[in-house]
């Protein structure tokens, strides 16, 4: 009976540990964060708040690639500092079904003509800004949905500023169930670059 119920506990702490580091090698590349919902590890506050999310800019990306497929793309430097909507992406805990998904942009190798132009297009600071930018985003037929974690039974994000000589923190607490059995994972991931908002 100890053994088994050792082996539950340790069940449990090695899937909070790779929800942990899954949710830390998504936030790390990140330039900037637009949005964010806290959340709430308590069920008694989540119940009545909205789930975590995240919504941020992977990386300067998109021209450097020549995703657009014109001549002047390819020649474009490796950063031009402005935002295309295929760059962007979403982190979004579902409390229905205790899992943490991840939306972005599929491969543009994958996409058709269309996709990948409406894909190419730059998102302006006031559509970043926008909340309502969000559900556009994730009805994107070129954005995918995928699985970061399960089991998660709360989550809590919290972002620290950046100070001088830093970069921004992306905090996080899960609550991590698996059987009877449930942790508390405390971790965070700073960001890519500086906290400077883009063009």
């Amino acid at each position: 009976e100890t053994w088994a119920a050792s082996g539950g506990s340790q069940n449990v702490a090695l899937s909070g540990s790779q929800a942990a580091m899954r949710l830390e090698a998504t936030v790390r590349q990140a330039r900037y964060v637009f949005q964010w919902t806290p959340g709430s590890v308590d069920p008694n506050v989540a119940a009545s708040t909205a789930p975590a999310s995240a919504f941020f800019w992977r990386a300067d990306f998109w021209n450097a690639a020549g995703y657009a497929k014109t001549p002047a793309d390819y020649t474009t430097p490796l950063a031009d500092a402005a935002v295309q909507v295929g760059e962007l992406a979403l982190l979004e805990y579902s409390p229905a079904d205790h899992k943490i998904y991840l939306y972005r942009a599929k491969d543009p190798a994958k996409m058709d003509g269309g996709q990948v132009v409406r894909a190419a297009g730059t998102a302006a600071w006031a559509d970043l800004a926008n909340p309502a930018t969000i559900a556009t985003f994730k009805s994107y037929d070129f954005v995918q949905r995928q699985v970061i974690s399960e089991g998660v039974t709360g989550l809590a994000l919290n972002l620290v500023a950046a100070r001088a000589g830093s970069r921004p923190i992306l905090e996080f607490t899960l609550d991590v169930s698996r059987g009877a059995g449930s942790t508390l994972v405390y971790g965070g991931a700073s960001l890519r670059t500086p906290s400077t908002r883009p063009l």
